[in-house]
């Protein structure tokens, strides 16, 4: 068994690689643009200034607007501007414990404190729990979450936890 990059690197060294014909693999799969990226790009732009306006340029290159259009090229532009809020989110919040530039990387102590402070701000904007205090009040990133739990929300309350409809569905292919 290949236990690292490596190993697997030198395995594969001189050999041919066949990759299969992936479209019918993918065949289920929208393979539409949504017609609305123009408009979407504006808001993501607009985002990454307010939220991150020090690495909004930079991050412009990463088109979280066109990765939405491909992934949901049928859904309203309202739930596609959150499920591009969404990926933002993560991407950047993944970023500030995993990349080497992210601030955390470096610290476990740092980066707990970081989740803790997440959950405890997704827990109050999905309306299920006490503002937050301390990091969790102060961190720009953290915080905005507010508009996508806020989306969320209108979609289910307390007696009804399902998101049924808040969101469109993505078909995964079981492979």
């Amino acid at each position: 068994m290949l236990t690292t990059q490596e190993e697997l690197l030198s395995f594969l060294e001189g050999q041919t690689v066949v990759i299969p014909h992936l479209g019918e693999i993918f065949r289920a799969w929208p393979s539409a643009i949504h017609p609305e990226r123009a408009a979407l790009t504006t808001a993501v732009n607009e985002r990454l200034e307010k939220i991150v306006p020090e690495k909004a340029n930079g991050l412009r290159k990463a088109d979280f607007a066109l990765f939405a259009c491909c992934w949901w090229p049928n859904a309203e532009l309202s739930k596609l501007r959150i499920l591009a809020y969404l990926a933002i989110w993560l991407f950047l919040w993944d970023d500030e414990i995993d990349q080497t530039s992210g601030r955390l990387s470096d610290s476990f102590e740092a980066a707990q404190h970081w989740r803790t402070a997440t959950v405890e701000t997704v827990t109050y904007y999905l309306g299920l729990g006490e503002e937050p205090q301390g990091l969790s009040a102060q961190s720009k990133l953290i915080n905005s979450f507010s508009d996508i739990g806020e989306a969320l929300c209108t979609h289910y309350s307390r007696g009804k936890p399902t998101l049924q409809g808040a969101l469109p569905e993505r078909n995964f292919i079981n492979l």
